[in-house]
């Protein structure tokens, strides 16, 4: 990874308060357990999660934080036009039915000069072995989460996600390249190729079975010849208009 950006955002981020934050697909709370020290001061965050299971893990991963989480459709969030002072949402774009219309939505609950937060891993570029099995098998997974009817698409590209930003409503837009190019230890491999098999098991009656078990073989082969590392990802920081 370049230092120089990474150098950058941390800077960047220490220069924030924030009041309010939202943090969209919340999962199990990586980000704002990222944002927390990072940020030069918060009040309150709230995660949402279409999610029981995640809303129920990030309720009390931080039960004794400034942390709400909520079971909330991101695409009509139940909160005011304005109420948060930072937006946040990490490695999930690519996870929604209509990823412009939950940005919109976010951009909506951001107060006037508010800053939208957008993490997203890329799958293209420069990126080692590790990193490429850590890409196939995101995209592997995507494949059997559609063909359980799960909203799951294939990673963007870099210049993608780029366009995705410059069609949004927002201004001065930063975006900081994060790319950690260091492999997993031994054991944290050999926990993800234990997954893989139940996962695939999830699709155990459909015609596509053994197709995506062929894949998933080629995906252990690589793991166990090449590691695993973590993808390459942009983190995007975009200003919502003063008039917006």
């Amino acid at each position: 990874m370049k230092n120089t950006d990474l150098e950058r955002l941390e800077k960047r981020l220490k220069g924030i308060s924030a009041a309010k934050i939202l943090d969209v697909a919340c999962g199990r709370g990586e980000f704002i357990a990222m944002l927390m020290p990072s940020l030069g001061h918060y009040g309150r965050f709230v995660a949402i999660d279409s999610e029981r299971r995640a809303v129920d893990f990030c309720g009390e991963q931080f039960k004794d934080a400034p942390v709400e989480a909520l079971q909330m459709d991101a695409e009509k969030m139940d909160f005011a036009e304005g109420e948060f002072d930072v937006a946040a949402i990490s490695n999930s774009v690519h996870h929604m039915v209509r990823p412009k219309k939950v940005i919109d939505e976010m951009i909506r609950v951001l107060k006037p000069g508010g800053l939208l937060f957008i993490s997203e891993m890329y799958c293209n570029g420069k990126q080692t072995p590790a990193q490429k099995n850590h890409i196939r098998m995101h995209h592997w997974c995507a494949r059997i989460d559609s063909r359980m009817g799960i909203a799951h698409h294939l990673t963007y590209t870099r210049e993608k996600l780029e366009r995705f930003a410059d069609s949004l409503n927002l201004d001065k837009l930063e975006t900081y390249e994060i790319n950690f190019t260091q492999e997993a230890p031994k054991e944290a491999v050999e926990k993800t190729i234990a997954i893989l098999d139940p996962y695939h098991d999830r699709i155990k009656n459909h015609p596509d079975y053994e197709k995506l078990g062929a894949e998933k073989d080629r995906i252990k082969k690589n793991l166990y010849k090449d590691g695993l590392g973590s993808a390459a990802r942009l983190f995007i920081i975009g200003t919502k208009p003063e008039n917006g």
